[in-house]
């Protein structure tokens, strides 16, 4: 997927990540991203978790579906969304978290707020 082609915002990529040029403050601590990256793979919450969201996207999921995981974090969703969807795009403005999801695999990473990514109402 071409993540520029359904959006207008002006996207740096380093390392596979898409990293939108603008500053934003958060209010998420930094590292709170790496300590649920450490419990993921192995919690019961978060298995359970991806169980329930797999089960509505297999329910529900359109024919042409982007899908977004916005504020994804880690992309421990993403990764798995990956497996039922064609496009799967991880928006998620903590720096550590979007290493993390490039780590676990996930495709399309944009390090950004959803509101600076600009896409596009019908691409």
């Amino acid at each position: 997927m071409n993540v520029e082609s359904i959006s207008t915002a002006k996207f740096i990529s380093k390392n596979g990540i898409l990293y939108n040029s603008s500053d934003t403050n958060l209010s998420y601590p930094n590292e709170g991203n790496e300590m649920c990256f450490q419990l993921e793979d192995n919690s019961y919450w978060f298995k359970h978790r991806n169980r329930i969201i797999s089960l509505m996207i297999a329910k529900y999921k359109a024919h042409r579906t982007v899908f977004a995981d916005v504020g994804g974090g880690n992309g421990f969703v993403s990764k798995l969304l990956q497996t039922q969807l064609a496009d799967v795009i991880l928006i998620e403005p903590g720096p550590q978290g979007v290493i993390n999801a490039s780590k676990r695999g996930v495709k399309n990473v944009i390090c950004s707020v959803l509101d600076q990514c600009k896409f596009l109402t019908n691409p």
